[in-house]
């Protein structure tokens, strides 16, 4: 009797045995590969083999995997009909790369700029590029309209970063900026005006060492002017002229009364004469009063030359530049 059983156990051992020799046992149902690379699923990875196991006899399917979009899909294993899936990730690990643009264009403080005009990025997923500006990114920024007016460049960081938050290295970046103007051309409706004595035309609104003298004009010339500008409290105006470099004369030395011949009476006599700008010390002035040689001659008010300016603040303590007087 006892032989029996002890035979039948053993028989039961060898079924077993046989079984498990036909049987697989899976042992990972997880993986990960990088977005972009190439997957070759091997049954070692995942699976114990029977050793009456064939690997020929073990079909995989890979048909949902898009190893270049980041996301899940099932990688199934079939064998005797019965099957086996793996759990695939496709993960984005890789930082996008940054390139800075060449041939920056100049742009005005105030200005909005966005981050994509001065760099690309690269990356096997979507990315943009941003500024980073103050511990955030941003796709754009403004200019500030008061940046120190002594600086030509604006400095900026950029970096781009990936769908999956991964962020290439920073970048910096100088834009150039337009200089600050240093005045601004008021236009203003065309004006005839005239000269009240021999003077100088500018290039400039001042007196500084850019401000060339690019004209000269006559007591009583006729000018048009169409612009005016206010310069460190001053006012000058923009003669109209077909010439590209704009002309710039001080108001105080031109105005808008149109000169009329003047005489002048010579005492009781009767007798006159008209006035002119002397010439020198060859001219004499009819008038009781008058004198040979370099005696000054007199406006339209019948002040000499001297009175005239001083009493309109054209003095030196006037703070007005008299090198654009010319000498009387």
């Amino acid at each position: 009797m006892k032989k029996r059983e002890i035979a039948a156990a053993l028989g039961i051992a060898v079924t077993m045995t046989g079984c498990a020799a036909y049987e697989i046992n899976q042992i990972k149902t997880n993986d990960t590969i990088e977005l972009g690379s190439t997957y070759t699923p091997n049954y070692n990875d995942y699976f114990e083999l029977g050793k009456r196991v064939k690997a020929t006899d073990i079909t995989v399917d890979t048909s949902s995997i898009d190893v270049n979009a980041v996301g899940n899909y099932d990688v199934v294993f079939t064998y005797n009909n019965d099957s086996y899936k793996v759990n695939l990730s496709v993960v984005d690990s890789t930082s996008p790369v940054l390139t800075l643009k060449d041939n920056v264009d100049s742009v005005e403080r105030g200005s909005e700029i966005k981050a994509s005009d001065y760099a690309e990025a690269s990356d096997l997923s979507s990315c943009k590029v941003y500024f980073s500006f103050d511990g955030e990114e941003k796709d754009s920024l403004q200019i500030p309209l008061d940046y120190d007016a002594d600086n030509d460049n604006y400095i900026c960081k950029l970096v781009a970063i990936d769908d999956s938050q991964n962020k290439s290295e920073t970048k910096e970046i100088t834009i150039p900026l337009v200089a600050v103007a240093k005045y601004i051309i008021e236009p203003i409706d065309d004006t005839t005006m005239y000269a009240l004595q021999e003077l100088n035309v500018r290039s400039q609104p001042y007196t500084d060492d850019d401000s060339k003298v690019v004209n000269t004009l006559k007591k009583d010339d006729e000018i048009i002017v169409n612009g005016k500008v206010n310069y460190d409290n001053s006012l000058w105006y923009v003669i109209k002229s077909d010439s590209e470099e704009k002309q710039f004369v001080n108001n105080k030395l031109i105005t808008t009364e149109k000169p009329v011949d003047q005489k002048q009476s010579g005492g009781n006599s009767g007798n006159s004469s008209t006035t002119k700008p002397s010439g020198g010390n060859s001219g004499q002035q009819s008038g009781g009063n008058s004198t040979g040689g370099g005696s000054s001659s007199s406006n339209a008010d019948g002040k000499s030359d001297e009175d005239f300016f001083n009493e309109s603040g054209w003095s030196d303590e006037s703070g007005f530049p008299m090198s654009d007087c010319i000498s009387f």
